[in-house]
């Protein structure tokens, strides 16, 4: 299956059943109500919409054309904290120079109330955090994320194993039999889309409601099939 036909079938597979693209929406509506009155009750939402995104994939790596049921919340649950784990490790080392970086700013910040002597910030000071703040960034687009998700994708191949998304070999094993340019190629179009989907959703204020659970959705079975292809 090529990055056309993967795009394809990802687009219309979240119609093939619109009671759980509901649900999943009204959890997105949960998340952000609970992450207005604060961010710590919100993030509890978090695992349960990761879960089911890790369940698409583990469904459409088992060759389901379908949506899988929103049921056994336990285990998706489990799941999604298995995601947010697997996401916070690969994005370590980008949450240590972001640290760094802002850590740097608060030290100067803090030296200058101390002292009562407020100084301009030099061009190389206003460079450092530059370089901090792309390097955290770069990192992220071009190693965390990309590992993350090809990761997780392995996690769900070997039913929920959390040391499965920390398997490099196999990962970088996986991503060359496929093809680094086909997973560059395949990488772009789900940022563009991304994109598009961001686009759409910002027109109206409900539009995010809407397309950010599709998008999701899509994303997950996009990735399955990726992940299968050669």
């Amino acid at each position: 299956m090529d990055i056309g036909e993967i795009v394809s079938d990802a687009i219309k597979y979240p119609s093939s059943e619109w009671k759980n693209v509901i649900i999943l929406i009204v959890l997105f509506i949960i998340f952000w109500a609970l992450n207005a009155v604060t961010s710590i009750i919100g993030f509890v939402v978090v695992p349960f919409i990761a879960g089911y995104i890790f369940r698409i994939i583990k469904w459409s790596l088992a060759g389901a054309e379908e949506l899988p049921e929103f049921d056994e919340w336990v285990d998706l649950f489990i799941d999604g904290l298995k995601v947010c784990i697997t996401y916070i490790v690969y994005m370590i080392p980008a949450i240590i120079i972001l640290a760094l970086t802002m850590g740097t700013m608060m030290f100067q910040l803090i030296a200058m109330s101390q002292t009562g002597m407020i100084t301009p910030m030099t061009s190389f000071d206003v460079g450092l955090y530059m370089i901090g703040i792309v390097l955290t960034f770069l990192y992220g687009l071009i190693i965390g994320i990309p590992l993350f998700l090809m990761g997780t994708a392995n996690m769900a191949y070997y039913d929920g194993s959390l040391g499965a998304a920390f398997n490099f070999s196999e990962l970088l094993d996986k991503i060359s039999t496929i093809g680094y340019i086909d997973f560059i190629i395949w990488y772009v179009v789900m940022i563009v889309i991304g994109f598009v989907a961001a686009f759409i959703g910002g027109i109206t204020i409900i539009g995010w409601v809407v397309t950010l659970p599709y998008y999701y959705m899509f994303f997950g079975r996009s990735l399955a099939l990726f992940f299968l292809s050669e």
